[in-house]
């Protein structure tokens, strides 16, 4: 059950990379996976936002395995 909660959020994040509700999204994964961790909140921050760039630059088709991997 876990995993499968692990899969959705994850999931969620990458549906939310290329839309306006980021800001939220990645505020509320980087808290999560921080343990509400100051230094480490921006770390996580950081790395979404990294990954989010990475989404976004993929191109149409290329997307699909950036988002399996």
């Amino acid at each position: 059950m876990l995993t499968a909660a692990a899969a959705a959020w994850g999931g969620a994040i990458v549906q939310a990379a290329g839309t306006d509700v980021w800001h939220g999204v990645g505020v509320a994964a980087a808290r999560l996976l921080s343990r509400s961790e100051v230094p480490r909140e921006q770390a996580e921050s950081e790395r979404l936002d990294r990954t989010r760039a990475v989404l976004e630059a993929a191109e149409e088709g290329e997307a699909e395995r950036v988002q399996a991997a």
